[in-house]
Parts: C-alpha cells; structure tokens; sequence
C-alpha cells in the first residue's frame, strides 16, 4: 500500500491479487506474476508474462504484447496520468490513461517527474526534460554541477599553508556518472567517470567506471598517454 490507499496487494502461491484494506476482504483474487498499487482507477500486472493495466473489477484497460524484464523499469503506476512503460524492444516512454504514447519509446529510461513533464534518458547518458506533447523543454538535464577546486602547499619562513584555488571547470553529475565542462555550460567531456577531481587549473585526475582506475585528462578532456 501507500499512503491512505485502500486496496492492497497480497501474494498467494506465488501469485498476486488484491484486497480491500478496510473491509479485510479480496476482490481480485491472486493470479498475477506480479502486481503494483492502483492509482488513478487502474494498476499495472504481469500475467503470462505480460504487461496490462487493469481496473478495480479486474477487466483489463490497456494491454502489451511484452513483459517488463526488457526494460530498467521496475514498476509501473500511473502519476498524475501518466505512467513510463517499455515496448516489446525494452526502449522507455510515457502512456496515459488511454494507453496512447504520449512520449514515443525512444529512450533508455523514462520516468513521470511532474504534471507537466517526464525525465528521459538519451543513449549519450544525458536526461532530457519532455513534456507530453513530445517538446523538448530541457535538452541536457544534470543531477549535480560543482565548481572544481585544487589545493596549493605554500610554504614560508614560519608555516606551511594549503590554499584551495577555484579552476574555471565544473563536474557535472548525471545519473551516477560525472563529466567535465567549462563556466560557460560547454559540454567537455560526457558523463563517463566515475569521479573528477582537479589537480590545477587546466590539469584533471578522472576516475574510471571500475572505481579503481585512474587516468589525467587536460582542460579539452584530451587523456594524457605515456
């Protein structure tokens, strides 16, 4: 259940159905591979293997040829009318209620962000913000951008200072990768590492996606090779 939902989910025999929360009784008995929570009138259910939407008497509204395992989607509710679903190839985009596509299944991964739009993901890596006309509101859509920074040892006569100096370059985050750009939002490098850190103003320590490997990339993304 969630939040002040009435109807839950149970699971008999490996099998899924519903139940009315507040009059303890089933009205939709289990036979569904899976099932999640009804929201705007319909839920999503897997049976034999493919994707519908059903209504509270169980009739089904929106039906699929496929199943959901082809896609990184790994629910299916509808929010504020909308909901993300694959199509047979494992490609994302967003349905209403009528089972139209609003948002074509062209994208890695899709996923219902507000009223007005969806957050997609390109094959680039890169999200983009899509309202449900298809317009593209946002082409590049980042989860984080930090002004890169590097530390100086200046010694004198009495003490040793670290002095922190700001580069003109930003790591930006999307998903779990990070990239490199420039103060003025110029894309230098797609989001394929693991980490960025500066080392001066124009030199970068770039982690690699194994978490362990290191390489040096100049203020172009240019990789330093020995």
């Amino acid at each position: 259940t969630f939040g002040n939902d009435t109807i839950g989910i149970f699971k008999k025999d490996n099998k899924c159905g519903y139940y009315h929360i507040e009059k303890k009784e089933i009205i939709i008995p289990a036979k569904y591979e899976n099932a999640w929570r009804f929201s705007g009138g319909l839920a999503g259910v897997i049976k034999d293997g493919k994707l519908r939407f059903i209504n509270i008497k169980d009739e089904t509204i929106i039906s699929f040829n496929h199943g959901y395992h082809e896609s990184r989607l790994s629910e299916f509710v509808f929010r504020w009318g909308y909901c993300a679903v694959p199509n047979e190839k494992g490609l994302c985009g967003i349905i209403d209620k009528n089972g139209k596509w609003v948002i074509k299944p062209i994208y890695e991964l899709s996923n219902v962000a507000s009223q007005n739009y969806a957050i997609v993901n390109v094959k680039n890596g890169f999200k983009m913000q899509i309202d449900y006309s298809g317009n593209i509101l946002n082409s590049h859509v980042m989860d984080e951008v930090e002004r890169l920074t590097y530390t100086q040892n200046i010694k004198d006569m009495s003490n040793e200072n670290y002095i922190e100096y700001p580069t003109s370059y930003y790591k930006y985050r999307v998903n779990y990768n990070v990239g490199l750009m420039d103060m003025n939002g110029k894309i230098i490098t797609q989001p394929i590492y693991d980490e960025i850190s500066a080392i001066d103003e124009k030199l970068f320590s770039v982690t690699l996606k194994d978490g362990v490997s290191i390489a040096v990339i100049d203020e172009k993304g240019n990789v330093f090779n020995n």
